[in-house]
């Protein structure tokens, strides 16, 4: 990350956009660049998509990367993005409600009726 992004991001991005997201990284893609982005919601995606080429302009002037040609959005905080959204195997488990002491009772009801409607159907 070149320090002068990070230092006057707020002026690059501009005072509506600055507050809703950062800059991570410059990434070279052969012959053109993309600056990533991270943004705290959706919404503050969207506004960033509709600034996107003005954004891009002052970067480019300020601070010298003549080939950065896009944005790439990416939601929250960290690297991994939904991966790190996900439960544990431990957490799903706790979440289970506990067995019902009429399961055994309500699956002996279900097969009943299923033979019942077997006999009958036939």
């Amino acid at each position: 990350m070149d320090p002068r992004l990070a230092a006057d991001w707020g002026e690059l991005a501009g005072p509506e956009i600055a507050p809703l997201c950062r800059p991570v990284r410059i990434i070279n893609r052969g012959r053109s660049q993309a600056l990533e982005v991270s943004v705290k919601s959706g919404a503050a995606a969207m506004k960033l998509r509709y600034h996107q080429e003005a954004i891009l302009g002052r970067v480019r002037q300020k601070v010298g990367l003549p080939r950065l040609n896009s944005i790439v959005i990416r939601e929250g905080n960290s690297g991994r993005g939904w991966e790190n959204r996900r439960m544990a195997p431990a957490q799903k488990e706790a979440m289970k409600p506990p067995p019902s002491p009429r399961s055994g009772f309500l699956k002996s009801a279900l097969e009943t009726m299923r033979q019942t409607i077997h006999k009958d159907g036939s």
